[in-house]
């Protein structure tokens, strides 16, 4: 089961705003049609998905404004649907 957190965020301009994103597990980030995703519901990074690495089992991610690459479980917990 999915659940949905709702939080206040602050644009780029300053403004607060409330923001909601969705909890999925790493595995089921292509079933669920997203592209970007953050690792805590309130990060700054955003992440894209990348590939799966078979060697090691892991999700192979890369940070959508640095481009550096990380690699994630499949069961671990990110967010989806935010405010980008």
């Amino acid at each position: 089961m999915n659940k949905t957190i709702e939080f206040k965020a602050i644009d780029e301009y300053g403004e607060e705003f409330t923001d909601q994103v969705t909890e999925i597990r790493m595995k089921d980030l292509k079933k669920s049609k997203e592209e970007f995703f953050k690792l805590s519901p309130t990060a700054k990074a955003v992440y894209g998905y990348a590939e799966y690495d078979r060697s090691s089992r892991d999700y192979a991610v890369e940070n959508y404004s640095t481009g550096n690459v990380r690699f994630v479980k499949p069961n671990r917990k990110i967010y989806v649907g935010m405010y980008f």
